[in-house]
């Protein structure tokens, strides 16, 4: 209960909520898809380490398990892949 009045007045930030396994699965599905129809093509070091950056400062990701919290995905492998496309369209 003690943690629900912190977070209620703004001591502890309210927890992000995930996508559930199934629109999390759907996600992994099309960017894997569409990942090997691309050849498995990567983006190179400098074009990953830009949406990475676009990443850690964006108020969706879920910092603790590195996954957006719009689609799921796991952002240091989706960031890599050069067919993947930001949820939010920020990269």
């Amino acid at each position: 209960m003690a943690k629900f009045i912190e977070r209620q007045s703004g001591k502890i930030p309210p927890k992000k909520k995930e996508p559930n396994i199934i629109d999390k699965a759907h996600s992994l599905i099309l960017d894997t898809a569409k990942h090997i129809a691309n050849g498995l093509k990567n983006v190179d070091d400098t074009e990953y380490m830009e949406r990475i950056d676009v990443c850690d400062s964006c108020v969706h990701l879920i910092k603790e398990k590195n996954n957006c919290g719009i689609c799921g995905c796991y952002m240091p492998t989706k960031a890599r892949w050069e067919t993947s496309e930001c949820p939010k369209k920020k990269w």
